[in-house]
Protein backbone atom coordinates (compact mmCIF):
# COMPACT_ATOMS: atom_id res chain seq x y z
CA UNK A 1 0.00 0.00 0.00
CA UNK A 2 2.55 2.26 0.46
CA UNK A 3 4.13 2.20 -2.65
CA UNK A 4 0.91 3.19 -4.30
CA UNK A 5 1.42 6.57 -1.85
CA UNK A 6 4.52 7.19 -2.86
CA UNK A 7 4.48 8.47 -6.53
CA UNK A 8 1.42 10.36 -5.36
CA UNK A 9 3.58 12.46 -2.90
CA UNK A 10 6.31 12.67 -5.18
CA UNK A 11 4.03 13.86 -7.63
CA UNK A 12 2.19 16.51 -5.27
CA UNK A 13 5.76 17.63 -4.26
CA UNK A 14 6.79 18.74 -7.62
CA UNK A 15 3.62 20.46 -8.68
CA UNK A 16 4.53 22.21 -5.10
CA UNK A 17 7.97 23.51 -5.61
CA UNK A 18 6.99 24.13 -9.23
CA UNK A 19 4.85 26.33 -8.78
CA UNK A 20 7.13 29.12 -6.56
CA UNK A 21 9.59 30.87 -8.41
CA UNK A 22 13.36 30.35 -8.45
CA UNK A 23 15.70 33.68 -8.21
CA UNK A 24 16.17 33.86 -11.99
CA UNK A 25 12.78 34.25 -12.17
CA UNK A 26 12.65 37.55 -9.42
CA UNK A 27 15.50 38.77 -11.70
CA UNK A 28 13.02 38.98 -14.48
CA UNK A 29 9.87 40.19 -12.85
CA UNK A 30 12.03 43.05 -10.86
CA UNK A 31 11.68 45.06 -14.65
CA UNK A 32 7.98 44.08 -15.29
CA UNK A 33 5.52 46.25 -14.62
CA UNK A 34 3.01 45.44 -12.11
CA UNK A 35 0.12 44.58 -14.29
CA UNK A 36 2.61 41.36 -15.56
CA UNK A 37 4.07 40.62 -12.37
CA UNK A 38 0.64 40.53 -10.86
CA UNK A 39 -0.62 38.21 -13.42
CA UNK A 40 2.75 36.06 -13.25
CA UNK A 41 2.69 35.58 -10.26
CA UNK A 42 -1.13 34.79 -9.95
CA UNK A 43 -0.20 31.56 -12.55
CA UNK A 44 2.51 30.82 -10.09
CA UNK A 45 0.20 29.91 -7.13
CA UNK A 46 0.99 32.88 -5.59
CA UNK A 47 -1.63 35.28 -3.65
CA UNK A 48 -2.43 38.99 -3.20
CA UNK A 49 -1.89 40.49 0.04
CA UNK A 50 -2.74 44.09 0.12
CA UNK A 51 -0.05 46.62 0.32
CA UNK A 52 2.91 47.45 3.29
CA UNK A 53 4.37 50.57 3.76
CA UNK A 54 8.23 49.90 3.87
CA UNK A 55 11.44 52.66 3.37
CA UNK A 56 8.64 55.45 3.14
CA UNK A 57 7.13 54.00 0.00
CA UNK A 58 3.56 52.29 -0.37
CA UNK A 59 4.89 48.20 -1.70
CA UNK A 60 2.39 45.39 -3.54
CA UNK A 61 2.46 42.27 -1.22
CA UNK A 62 2.66 38.83 -2.62
CA UNK A 63 2.62 35.76 -0.45
CA UNK A 64 3.07 31.88 -1.63
CA UNK A 65 2.40 28.93 0.87
CA UNK A 66 0.35 31.23 3.39
CA UNK A 67 -0.72 29.37 6.44
CA UNK A 68 -4.75 29.18 7.19
CA UNK A 69 -4.15 30.08 10.19
CA UNK A 70 -1.77 33.16 9.95
CA UNK A 71 -0.46 35.40 7.91
CA UNK A 72 2.73 33.61 8.26
CA UNK A 73 3.65 32.23 4.55
CA UNK A 74 6.95 30.35 3.07
CA UNK A 75 7.70 33.33 1.05
CA UNK A 76 6.61 37.12 0.36
CA UNK A 77 7.36 39.38 -2.76
CA UNK A 78 6.91 43.11 -2.18
CA UNK A 79 6.54 45.18 -5.60
CA UNK A 80 6.81 49.15 -6.11
CA UNK A 81 7.10 50.32 -9.53
CA UNK A 82 8.95 52.67 -10.27
CA UNK A 83 8.41 56.18 -12.43
CA UNK A 84 9.92 55.96 -16.18
CA UNK A 85 13.17 55.69 -16.33
CA UNK A 86 13.40 55.20 -12.59
CA UNK A 87 13.93 52.13 -10.98
CA UNK A 88 11.54 49.47 -10.17
CA UNK A 89 12.11 47.96 -6.72
CA UNK A 90 11.22 44.32 -5.62
CA UNK A 91 12.12 42.21 -2.24
CA UNK A 92 11.76 38.49 -2.49
CA UNK A 93 11.61 37.74 1.35
CA UNK A 94 11.60 33.80 2.14
CA UNK A 95 12.55 31.89 5.61
CA UNK A 96 14.42 28.49 4.25
CA UNK A 97 18.37 28.72 4.90
CA UNK A 98 19.15 25.91 2.08
CA UNK A 99 17.24 27.95 -0.27
CA UNK A 100 19.07 31.13 0.57
CA UNK A 101 22.07 29.38 0.66
CA UNK A 102 21.32 28.37 -3.02
CA UNK A 103 20.60 31.79 -4.02
CA UNK A 104 24.05 33.49 -3.06
CA UNK A 105 26.00 30.96 -3.96
CA UNK A 106 24.60 31.33 -7.72
CA UNK A 107 25.29 35.07 -7.71
CA UNK A 108 28.68 35.10 -9.21
CA UNK A 109 27.24 33.55 -12.17
CA UNK A 110 24.19 35.90 -12.35
CA UNK A 111 26.93 38.40 -12.72
CA UNK A 112 26.36 40.21 -9.64
CA UNK A 113 29.58 41.90 -7.93
CA UNK A 114 30.04 42.52 -4.26
CA UNK A 115 30.22 45.47 -3.18
CA UNK A 116 29.73 46.20 0.42
CA UNK A 117 28.59 44.79 3.53
CA UNK A 118 27.43 46.00 7.05
CA UNK A 119 25.94 45.38 10.67
CA UNK A 120 22.90 47.28 11.10
CA UNK A 121 20.06 47.58 13.66
CA UNK A 122 20.81 43.42 14.30
CA UNK A 123 20.36 43.04 10.25
CA UNK A 124 23.79 41.82 8.04
CA UNK A 125 23.51 43.58 4.80
CA UNK A 126 25.63 43.00 1.96
CA UNK A 127 25.40 44.30 -1.24
CA UNK A 128 25.81 43.67 -5.20
CA UNK A 129 26.08 45.10 -7.86
CA UNK A 130 25.24 44.00 -11.91
CA UNK A 131 24.23 46.48 -14.37
CA UNK A 132 21.15 48.37 -14.09
CA UNK A 133 20.45 46.17 -10.88
CA UNK A 134 21.33 46.77 -7.34
CA UNK A 135 20.86 43.82 -4.61
CA UNK A 136 20.69 44.19 -1.29
CA UNK A 137 20.77 41.03 0.45
CA UNK A 138 19.52 41.26 4.23
CA UNK A 139 19.83 38.67 6.88
CA UNK A 140 17.47 39.29 10.31
CA UNK A 141 15.61 37.44 12.96
CA UNK A 142 12.86 38.30 14.85
CA UNK A 143 9.88 36.12 16.58
CA UNK A 144 7.28 34.63 15.37
CA UNK A 145 3.51 34.44 16.48
CA UNK A 146 4.55 31.38 19.02
CA UNK A 147 7.70 33.63 20.47
CA UNK A 148 10.53 31.34 18.32
CA UNK A 149 13.39 33.25 17.10
CA UNK A 150 13.14 33.18 13.36
CA UNK A 151 16.03 34.15 10.50
CA UNK A 152 14.33 35.93 7.92
CA UNK A 153 16.29 36.56 4.13
CA UNK A 154 15.46 39.56 1.85
CA UNK A 155 16.89 40.16 -1.67
CA UNK A 156 15.84 43.57 -2.20
CA UNK A 157 16.42 44.25 -5.92
CA UNK A 158 16.37 47.74 -7.49
CA UNK A 159 16.36 47.65 -11.12
CA UNK A 160 16.42 50.39 -14.25
CA UNK A 161 12.95 51.01 -14.95
CA UNK A 162 13.47 51.20 -19.27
Amino acid sequence: MKYLYSPFLMLLSITSYSQNVTFEEVLKLSKFNLTKVEEYLGNKGWNYAGTSVDYGKEFVVFNYGKSAFSDAAQSFILYKEGPPDGRNILIFQLNNVQRYNSIVSRLGSLKFKYYDSKVENGKIIKGYLREGCILLVTVSTGKDHFDSTRTLYSFTLMTENK
